[in-house]
């Protein structure tokens, strides 16, 4: 007997998952408390920026390229996510979480920037349109997940440029 409770075992466990064999036991589980940290910070990061748009009625110092190659880069990984990779549930939570989050900057966008006219910001809107709709008809009838997941990659790359 270890003198463990079932729930310290249960968590223990959790922390070991996917552990290589050869690999010391303590590697693992730093890797996963790193990658759990990860996702908490992720899960986090743009409600600040959310609330503060709103409470600001602005979005004074963002980019619209930043938000929406964020945007179109969680849309495709939400087909790779749910439709090819099995992944724990906090990434499934995450893959719908964040496109909802990164969608809300793009409305605000829409409604707080005073920079562009409504005709430019119909045509920007009719443009992510077109190609937010050919993605998912890509994915959902070539059903290529994986190589398609390389776009979320380079999006996620370069999505800061614009911001900087």
């Amino acid at each position: 007997m270890t003198g463990l409770s079932n729930d310290s075992r249960a968590s223990e466990n959790a922390l070991e998952h996917n552990c290589r064999p050869e690999w010391p036991v303590w590697t693992c589980v730093a890797a996963n408390v790193c990658g759990l940290t990860s996702t908490t910070l992720w899960f986090l990061v743009l409600l600040p920026q959310v609330y503060k748009n709103f409470r600001r009625k602005s979005v004074v110092g963002l980019s619209i390229l930043w938000a929406t190659a964020n945007f179109t880069a969680s849309l495709v990984n939400i087909f790779f996510v749910f439709l090819y990779a099995s992944l724990p549930v906090y990434s499934s939570i995450n893959a719908v979480y964040m496109p909802i989050l990164e969608f809300t900057i793009l409305v605000q966008f829409w409604f707080y920037n005073s920079e562009f006219s409504q005709k430019a910001k119909y045509c920007y809107a009719s443009g992510c349109v077109v190609v937010w709709g050919t993605i998912i008809t890509v994915q959902l009838t070539a059903r290529r997940f994986a190589e398609m997941q390389w776009i979320a990659i380079a999006l996620w790359c370069v999505e800061t440029l614009p911001q900087v």
